[in-house]
């Protein structure tokens, strides 16, 4: 099909089973990215996340996607970005159940 997929993993055990499967993929912090392979066309985040890092973002090649399930008030809501030049929207496609991912979580911030 002409695709080259890059697999990024942060549990060790995770990354080892797929190996064992012949399923190449590097481990690393998911929040981070891989930027040493970026600008990609395609990223799914394959779970659920409180915001998309601007480290995901900045690897995007212009007109680049990426797909997650972003948590937004308590409802888990499937959503489809894009990149263009320096900008980046979202659209909600619609809710789902996705289980969390871990290192996502929206860095707190002050509030009253």
């Amino acid at each position: 099909m002409g695709l080259e997929v890059v697999g990024l993993e942060s549990d060790p055990e995770l990354a080892s089973a797929a190996r064992q499967h012949g399923i190449e993929l590097v481990e690393g912090p998911l929040e981070a990215g891989l930027a040493s392979t970026a600008p990609y066309d395609q990223i799914l985040i394959d779970g659920a996340v409180e915001y998309i890092p601007d480290a995901l973002v900045a690897q995007l090649a212009d007109g680049g996607r990426l797909g997650t399930a972003i948590v937004d008030r308590g409802v888990t809501r499937l959503t489809v970005g894009r990149k263009a030049g320096e900008a980046f929207g979202t659209l909600s496609a619609g809710d789902a159940g996705v289980p969390a991912l871990p290192g996502f979580q929206r860095p707190r911030a002050f509030t009253f």
